[in-house]
């Protein structure tokens, strides 16, 4: 069978694709910002800040130091809110 003939009682997949297109542009929809289901977790957002530092600082340190960062500064945060102002 050729594969650049239309198989039959079906599109190519040259139509169907157009088509698939043509409709998602009809839909008239904008896309907009998009935004996130839920909170970032504290501890992927100190775990990411220390790293982000740490390379622009040019050091490298294994993911268990970083974790272990991580631990630490949660740790002091707990402690500071845990006292009386």
């Amino acid at each position: 069978m050729n594969p650049n003939s239309t198989p039959p009682g079906g599109l190519s997949a040259r139509e169907a694709a157009e088509r698939g297109e043509k409709a998602v542009r009809d839909v008239g929809a904008t896309p907009g910002p998009q935004t996130a289901a839920q909170d970032a977790d504290p501890r992927a957002v100190l775990l990411d800040t220390i790293s982000t530092a740490l390379n622009a600082a040019g050091y490298w340190l294994p993911a268990d130091g970083k974790q272990a960062i991580v631990a630490a500064v949660l740790a002091v945060q707990g402690e500071q809110s845990d006292t009386p102002a």
